[in-house]
């Protein structure tokens, strides 16, 4: 079943590109494109609930493998498998795929409204199930190969994404998305190279949890530290964390409704993961030892984030810096080492695209209705669209962890986390709470509250604001999560539960031994020093 789940968008997309051109260009192609491309990601959807049925939450191990191809002579692996680090990113990202389907069908109908037909739109299915095979893929891959091929091919279907279907500033935005992921990319690529020649590993010693962690550590301190620091850069940059996400804005602001979705909800979140799967596990001695910097990292983010964040007058680049601010929340829970920490950072991942996916979600409806992002031309919009800013102030109440939502719960493991090891940076961090309720509840004022804006009459003199049935039926799963793991969290924490103990102890150890090895240190200069 979980070979279905990553292979049947792609099969999609292989039949979407198989339809003849007569056919394609017929009257009813749009909406055949349409059920063709949503029928193949449910089935991915399907393939991976039906998976996941069989995965025990107590066996902290790779489990659900399923071996694509084996080299009986060199004994190389192609296989694919699940653990309690990637689960619920594997499931978040089967569930978001045909819910931004299904909602670019709703912006494509907007357009043909008003006399625009959306243009290649062959291609741009071809490119979304494409994309959605990728990202299975990375979560999915037990080798680091065939981790860094699906990383890889995934940027080519973002970048058509973005470059063809974006905003009227889509090119420099592209280019920047690209240039940025790319030398993410060298940088990982470097890791991986260095990995397998300094030891001179066979592909069948890349296996991620299993000979991997073991031959890494085998290696001199200094190809040990090389390969983390190719690795870490690689990750901060896909997460991205200060001082290089400057290219996530652009993107953001720039990219379809989907491609937002898509981005906010499970790109950003490969970065993230990542930091799990290869730099806490297995370099738990070097991140330990750097410690601090990451976690001044991670504040400086929440920060930097939240105060860019206020200062925008466009409402998709305020979501866009807050998920700057978001990702910081993370980064610290990670490198914080501590349970709560650890458990915090992994919800967080998967709350975050509930709840910023919905906004950007939301934000792409009114676009579609206004051709505006600017706040200044909002106002009142409540008095218009009830329905919307009842959902509005769902993903805003979320976004900012409202207790009973799902951001609470994360938040608060990974503030509870962080304080564990740093009051200073606890502190900090929780300042990043009250600025992040500062932007977002101010940019709620400006469009929902106060007077209806002449450009809102102006746009409901042509057309409804409000949100028709469809539209809420496509944002009510995000909803309907929002609450569930506001008052059940458990449903993903025990998922990872196993994994991350794990991980946490082997942290603990390395903390220990960093820590003492410090001890000596100073000691021993002390000493000299006599």
């Amino acid at each position: 079943m979980l070979s279905l789940a990553i292979l049947s968008p792609f099969i999609g997309s292989i039949v979407i590109a198989l339809i003849p051109r007569k056919i394609s260009r017929a009257e009813s192609a749009p909406k055949t494109l349409f059920i063709v491309a949503l029928l193949f990601s449910i089935l991915s959807l399907v393939a991976t609930l039906l998976a996941v049925q069989g995965y025990d939450n107590n066996n902290p191990l790779y489990q659900l493998r399923e071996i694509w191809f084996q080299d009986v002579v060199s004994g190389a692996v192609w296989s694919f498998a699940l653990d309690g680090i990637s689960l619920g990113l594997f499931v978040l990202t089967a569930v978001l795929f045909p819910l931004g389907i299904i909602s670019s069908e709703l912006s494509h109908a907007h357009q043909r409204a008003e006399g625009k037909e959306p243009e290649r739109i062959k291609l741009f299915w071809i490119s979304l199930l494409f994309l959605e095979t990728t990202v299975l893929g990375v979560f999915a891959a037990e080798n680091l190969i065939v981790y860094y091929v699906f990383w890889e091919v995934m940027l080519l279907p973002m970048v058509l994404l973005i470059g063809i279907w974006g905003g009227a500033d889509r090119k420099p935005a592209t280019i920047k998305f690209f240039l940025y992921t790319f030398a993410g990319s060298v940088f990982l690529l470097l890791g991986i190279v260095i990995a397998a020649f300094a030891g001179e590993f066979p592909i069948t010693q890349l296996q991620i949890g299993g000979a991997l962690e073991k031959n890494i550590r085998s290696l001199d301190p200094a190809m040990q530290k090389a390969i983390f620091w190719a690795f870490i850069i690689s990750f901060l940059i896909k997460i991205p964390a200060f001082p290089v996400h400057t290219w996530l804005p652009h993107a953001h602001t720039q990219a379809p409704t989907v491609g937002s979705i898509i981005l906010a909800g499970v790109l950003l979140k490969m970065g993230t993961y990542s930091l799990y799967r290869f730099s806490l596990s297995l370099f738990p001695d070097l991140s330990m030892q750097y410690q601090d910097l990451f976690l001044a990292v991670g504040v400086i983010g929440i920060l930097y984030g939240a105060w860019l964040a206020w200062a925008q007058t466009d409402i998709k680049r305020l979501v866009a810096y807050s998920s700057v601010s978001h990702m910081g929340y993370i980064l610290i829970g990670a490198f914080s080492g501590t349970d709560a920490g650890l458990n915090g950072g992994y919800m967080q991942m998967i709350n975050h695209g509930l709840s910023t996916g919905l906004l950007f979600l939301l934000v792409g409806m009114i676009y579609d209705r206004t051709h505006t992002r600017e706040l200044k031309d909002y106002g009142g919009l409540a008095q218009l669209s009830p329905a919307f800013a009842i959902l509005f102030m769902i993903a805003t109440l979320s976004s900012v962890g409202l207790p009973g939502t799902n951001g609470f719960v994360g938040e608060f493991l990974i503030l509870l986390g962080t304080f564990t090891v740093s009051k200073f940076w606890g502190i900090l961090a929780i300042s990043g709470v009250i600025l992040g309720a500062v932007y977002m509840l101010h940019a709620y004022k400006e469009v929902f509250f106060g007077e209806v804006s002449d450009k809102l009459k102006e746009v409901s003199s042509r057309v409804s604001l409000k949100l028709n049935k469809a539209e809420i039926l496509v944002a009510m799963p995000f909803v309907i999560f929002i609450f569930w793991l506001g008052v059940k969290p458990e449903l993903v924490l025990d998922s990872g539960k196993a994994s991350i103990q794990l991980m946490q102890a082997e942290l603990a150890e390395a903390k220990e031994r960093v820590t003492s090895n410090s001890i000596d240190i100073k000691v021993s200069n002390t000493e000299v020093g006599k």
